[in-house]
């Protein structure tokens, strides 16, 4: 091929097939940067918090008795409820008026069930993201604590209701 083309006509298609394969490099690698980006939205894309008026006719739509205490003083709380059912022995779900509070209520939760729970060796404790803890006590308690935003739910039942108690987290969306 060489001698069919000129010295300088050859450098010139050279670099223009170099840089066919720079420009392919380049697409491929913003490709793959825009996808590595999207993964990561998708994957930590924090979670949507429902109303307390929403979770309230989800669980009275599942059979519970919700009681439900509005303005509470008590950790600068707008909104709770409390609630039973023969299949979980009681769930809460508490508004409060920032992230910061519900922070401060689910860390609060979650120390004091470790210490409850700590020196069991039947006991189970598992924190699969910051937000949730699962705790299965050993004995015939399983609790599931969520917050998302400024909303935590608290859920206590017995574990052989574990999946309920999962189907019910599915269903308000945390």
């Amino acid at each position: 091929m060489s001698q069919r083309y000129k010295p300088e006509l050859k450098k010139k298609i050279d670099r223009l097939h170099m840089g066919n394969k720079r420009k392919k490099f380049i697409l491929i690698f913003f490709i793959l940067i825009c996808l590595q980006i999207i993964i990561g939205v998708v994957l930590f894309k924090e979670r949507e918090a429902i109303t307390a008026e929403k979770f309230k006719l989800i669980m009275q739509n599942r059979g519970f008795n919700v009681k439900s205490q509005l303005n509470s003083t008590q950790n600068n709380m707008k909104i709770y409820y409390v609630g039973e059912e023969k299949d979980i022995e009681y769930y809460v779900f508490y508004e409060l008026p920032n992230t910061k509070e519900s922070k401060k209520v689910f860390n609060s939760i979650k120390i004091f069930l470790k210490k409850r729970y700590k020196y069991s060796s039947k006991s189970y404790i598992s924190i699969p993201r910051k937000y949730i803890l699962k705790i299965n006590s050993g004995t015939s308690d399983y609790f599931t604590i969520i917050r998302v935003k400024n909303t935590v739910v608290f859920f206590k039942g017995p574990y052989e209701r574990k999946e309920y108690i999962k189907n019910l987290v599915k269903e308000i969306g945390y």
